[in-house]
């Protein structure tokens, strides 16, 4: 009954916001049933603390993400169907965009929600040239299981300004460990594609999600390694930008056990590095739990 009654004060917090999310209402404006279960109900969430009483008279949840989400789920419903539709077609519409700005935060939570088929169908209503519903759909798309929003929304970034890459890239360092060979595979793909700066922040990425998800990403080091050295020069002088990218890698991977195929690509492009990069590839020999073998294969080089 606390989750029916949450989902009904959502919908009435939804009703009630129009230039602005509504973050409390009067608690007799709240619809709540005089009956003995909702009542019942009613004093538990707010015993909790996850409804909130002042002494005017107005109820608001304890947190505005909290009421966000709360939205989210009521309009995720089949009873705030309407509503999501509605939603959807005034954030795509000019006429109603301006005023609609505080709701993309919820729009990002029934992302996240919804069905995967119901999912797409509500990314294709949106204008995703425009960066707060490009934002929306990355947040949605990271917090999912399936990669089907995320495909989505990484061909919609390869064909916007570095503004979208840039949203996109720093999204996919947080995702699950579900998601993470896929969002290697565009990492990698983005690390030949982008101009130089962007090249930097997408070569300490791909580090940070190789780090985190090595245990599922796999052997797949070298992909990286080998997409830096056939990426066009964009002629800087003052830098060899392969070897300064792979220092951008591998100085992320910093702690790392390393699998032995990972080594072995590091230890193959030793000599073509600088310094402070040949320090961190013997650092990553030396960690525990690395092999004689590849402590002597290095040795051999060095």
């Amino acid at each position: 009954m606390k989750d029916s009654l949450c989902l009904d004060l959502a919908k009435r917090f939804c009703e009630l916001s129009h230039d602005r999310l509504r973050e409390s209402i009067f608690e007799s404006d709240a619809g709540i049933p005089a009956t003995d279960l909702a009542m019942a109900a009613y004093g538990e969430v707010l015993s909790e603390g996850i409804l909130k009483r002042t002494s005017a008279g107005r109820i608001y949840f304890f947190h505005q993400t909290f009421l966000e989400y709360a939205i989210a789920r009521w309009l995720s419903t089949h009873a705030g169907q309407a509503a999501r539709e509605r939603l959807f077609a005034e954030l795509r519409s000019n006429e109603y965009l301006a005023g609609r700005i505080h709701w993309w935060p919820v729009v990002r939570q029934v992302l996240s929600i919804v069905d995967t088929a119901e999912v797409l169908a509500l990314v294709r209503s949106l204008d995703l040239t425009n960066l707060p519903a490009f934002r929306a759909a990355v947040t949605g798309a990271v917090a999912r299981e399936d990669d089907k929003l995320l495909n989505v929304v990484f061909t919609a970034a390869r064909s916007a300004n570095r503004e979208f890459g840039d949203t996109l890239r720093e999204s996919l360092e947080s995702v699950s460990e579900a998601l993470a060979p896929r969002a290697w595979e565009m990492l990698v793909t983005m690390l030949q594609e982008v101009d130089w700066w962007t090249a930097v922040k997408t070569a300490q990425s791909i580090g940070e999600i190789f780090s985190r998800w090595q245990n599922v990403i796999g052997d797949r080091l070298d992909e990286a390694l080998s997409a830096l050295e056939h990426r066009p020069l964009e002629g800087r002088a003052e830098t060899n930008e392969s070897t300064d990218l792979v220092g951008r890698i591998v100085e992320r991977l910093a702690g790392t056990l390393l699998q032995p195929n990972s080594l072995h690509s590091l230890r193959r492009r030793y000599v073509t590095l600088g310094g402070a990069t040949r320090l961190a590839i013997v650092e990553l020999h030396l960690q525990p739990g690395v092999n004689n073998a590849a402590q002597r294969a290095l040795r051999d080089i060095t």
